[in-house]
This record gives C-alpha cells, sequence and structure tokens, in this order.
C-alpha cells in the first residue's frame, strides 16, 4: 500500500510571472495542516496568491475552524469555482 502525497515544483514562472506548486494530501490527517497554512497565506497576502483546489469547500471546514479559533478569521472563506476566495459573513 502507498501513500498519495505529493509536491510538485515548477522550474520557473510561468509567461504570466506566476509560479505554480500543488500537494495532495489525498485525505491524511495532515492534510488540516495545510489547508489551514493556505488559509493563513491567502488571508495575509490577498491577490498576490491564488490557492487552488480540487476538493469541495466542505473539505476545508476544519481548517476554517481551527484558523476562526486561534486567529479570528477562516470561516469567512470559501471554495467558489475552485478556487480559496474571502466572502462577506451575514
Amino acid at each position: 500500500m502507498s501513500s498519495s502525497a505529493s509536491i510538485r515544483r515548477q522550474a520557473g514562472p510561468n509567461e504570466d510571472g506566476l509560479w505554480f506548486d500543488f500537494c495532495k494530501t489525498a485525505f491524511k490527517p495532515y492534510g488540516v495542516t495545510v489547508t489551514a497554512f493556505l488559509l493563513i497565506a491567502k488571508h495575509h497576502l490577498g491577490k498576490q496568491i491564488v490557492v487552488r483546489t480540487d476538493g469541495e469547500d466542505a473539505h476545508w471546514f476544519d481548517a476554517k475552524v481551527f484558523c476562526m479559533a486561534g486567529l479570528g478569521y477562516g470561516l469567512e472563506y470559501r471554495i467558489q469555482d475552485g478556487e480559496l476566495e474571502a466572502t462577506r459573513l451575514a
């Protein structure tokens, strides 16, 4: 049985000057840590970072709650069209 966690790095920026990396966590226990880190990065970097996922918004729930409890933000983020974006809470 193999563990499927992988990271791929691009050799350099693409034609738009953007870099691409990805990490597949395969729902391993550290997946919440990875998603929390990406949420924190998005919070601090805003439009300077694009966070995309092939997962669903529900897959990010634990990371959002973790960040909300420790940092005071997180629940205002949603996966919309495969991208992590901040939305206003009602």
